[in-house]
């Protein structure tokens, strides 16, 4: 698991058996401050991540996530307000908008 961008100030939990039985790596990374020593990381990090992504190393929880789509050429004012509504108050699955255009 990679973390970054945590300023919540609050703790990640994660279960020692998912270390050890199932050989879970948690990593965090500070964004911000490697980019201002090295303004072309950013974007080396965006391609390694998208390897890692593509070679499978790094998986979406795709179970738990709701899909609400938003597509700019079709969908109204009220239509947009109602899908932004369920994402901000519906339970559940985490939500993720997608935009089509």
């Amino acid at each position: 698991m990679l973390t970054y961008g945590g300023m919540s100030k609050q703790p990640v939990t994660l279960p020692t058996s998912l270390h050890i039985f199932k050989g879970l790596t948690s990593k965090g990374y500070w964004v911000t401050e490697k980019n201002k020593k090295n303004p072309q990381s950013k974007i080396d990090t965006i391609s390694d991540f998208i390897k890692m992504y593509n070679d499978g190393h790094i998986i979406s929880p795709r179970d738990e996530i709701e899909t609400l789509t938003w597509n700019t050429n079709t969908t109204t004012d009220e239509q947009l307000l109602e899908l932004v509504k369920k994402g901000i108050t519906g339970k559940g699955k985490k939500k993720m908008v997608v935009l089509e255009w």
